[in-house]
């Protein structure tokens, strides 16, 4: 343990800007090569395992921290960090205003660089697009026998379930579980490629998935038998999700923070983080430039991620009480 914080705290004293992360550095590469050339300035993104390791890691070293922001794969967590107190606001600027309202913190804490939608992959073979339409429908027993899921045990459906519970209310969304539980066509999945595998071999006809597993699977063989249909379009939207930068109360390079956040929003930058994982843009109206364009325009949930985040503790008690494991 010792020999890692001192290989961090290496690393990053020699850092004018310090990043904690639990995505791959390579996805910003071409904003960290930008923001450098513009300011001279050399920017360090510290990889960790997962979002609990960044807490940690930030809890320990406290005031010693050389980290000025961080950057993570679920917005889910940013209220987390901000019930730590560990966060204070960017700068509303104009360029922080081009990514809607509820994929940015209340008091800009936190802001997403990409968007992701957890939505419907079917076989064309059983179903056609048309067929479906919400995520409660999905709990009809017209579906018994026809659903994949992905465990409970993932921060994608933690975040998924905490926005029904916002959006459907507690009831409802309990009533949702039960039918998807009652509906399933075999055990949960451990992930969401196998999930889609079993769709495409016609074990189910129909699971719910982050978008860019399927892209990133249809882009490899484009004659993979599944297809992709958004959610809850007409009925409130589909529900997304993203990674995100956060700006830590600790910074001593809040200036820095704030410019290498508004590089990563570049039109070019955008383009380049989402097309590394087959992501949406953050920036409203901006498209992308991977095969994920040909699915058009689509309706999303417009609930605040701070609001969702508060209903987290609900969301895996609803899992528990369901049986769903």
């Amino acid at each position: 343990m010792c020999l890692v914080i001192s290989t961090v705290f290496s690393l990053s004293a020699q850092a004018d800007l310090v990043v904690y992360t639990d995505r791959n550095p390579a996805q910003f590469a071409t904003a960290v090569e930008e923001f450098e050339k513009l300011t001279g300035e050399k920017a360090v993104l510290v990889m960790m395992s997962n979002y609990k390791a960044i807490v940690d890691r930030l809890q320990m070293e406290k005031d010693l921290t050389h980290a000025d922001m961080v950057i993570i794969k679920d917005l889910i967590y940013f209220k987390d960090l901000k019930n730590k107190g560990l966060l204070q606001g960017f700068e509303e600027t104009s360029v922080l205003k081009t990514v809607p309202s509820f994929m940015r913190g209340m008091n800009n804490e936190w802001v997403a660089l990409s968007m992701r939608a957890r939505t419907f992959v079917y076989n064309p073979t059983f179903l056609s697009r048309s067929d479906l339409s919400s995520y409660d429908d999905l709990a009809d027993p017209k579906w018994e026998g026809l659903l994949c899921l992905r465990t409970s045990n993932s921060s994608y459906n933690f975040a998924l379930v905490s926005g029904f519970i916002e959006h459907y209310g507690l009831e409802k969304t309990k009533s949702i579980l039960e039918g998807w539980m009652a509906n399933l066509a075999q055990e949960v999945f451990p992930n969401d490629t196998s999930i889609i595998q079993a769709i495409a071999e016609g074990k189910c006809a129909v699971g719910i998935v982050n978008h860019y597993y399927y892209a990133g699977m249809k882009d490899r063989d484009p004659s993979l038998p599944v297809e992709i249909a958004f959610a809850n379009q007409g009925q409130g939207g589909v529900f997304t999700n993203g990674t995100a930068a956060a700006l830590l109360k600790t910074a001593d390079n809040k200036a820095l923070a704030q410019k290498f956040v508004e590089v990563m929003l570049s039109e070019r930058n955008q383009l380049a983080i989402s097309a590394a994982h087959f992501d949406f843009p953050a920036v409203e109206g901006l498209q992308p430039n991977t095969l994920i364009k040909e699915w058009g325009a689509f309706e999303r949930n417009p609930l605040s991620w701070d609001v969702f985040a508060d209903h987290l503790s609900e969301a895996k008690s609803l899992f528990e009480e369901v049986g769903y494991n």
